[in-house]
């Protein structure tokens, strides 16, 4: 799985910049575009990977990884992913996961059951 900045300046011509790559990961967002989450006011790429989501910087040059939210469930794959104000919220089968989206530190957990 990677994801890749592109400068597009010249569409004739795109020019990669920078990518993030993650060896033998999985994304929903390979799938269903309403999985990835781009928040260009802060930078912030949350994308759902394996059995949590990566959270991303992006600036006009770069990708770096920021942090990682993940759920309890091991099976519960992550699906969605929501900024409330200054909060992160993902979604997963097994429950919502509130998180600062600049430290990745947990703020709530509310299972589903």
């Amino acid at each position: 799985m990677q994801v890749s900045l592109f400068d597009v300046r010249d569409p004739a011509r795109p020019v990669r910049l920078d990518r993030y790559h993650l060896p033998d990961a999985h994304s929903a967002a390979e799938f269903d575009p309403h999985a990835f989450l781009h928040h260009p006011e802060r930078g912030l790429v949350a994308l759902p990977v394996n059995d949590g989501v990566r959270l991303l910087r992006v600036t006009g040059d770069g990708i770096a990884e920021a942090g990682a939210v993940t759920h309890p469930d091991p099976e519960g794959m992550v699906t969605r992913s929501l900024l409330v104000g200054d909060v992160l919220w993902t979604v997963s089968a097994a429950g919502l996961r509130a998180t600062d989206p600049t430290t990745s530190r947990s703020l709530a957990w509310l299972p589903s059951t």
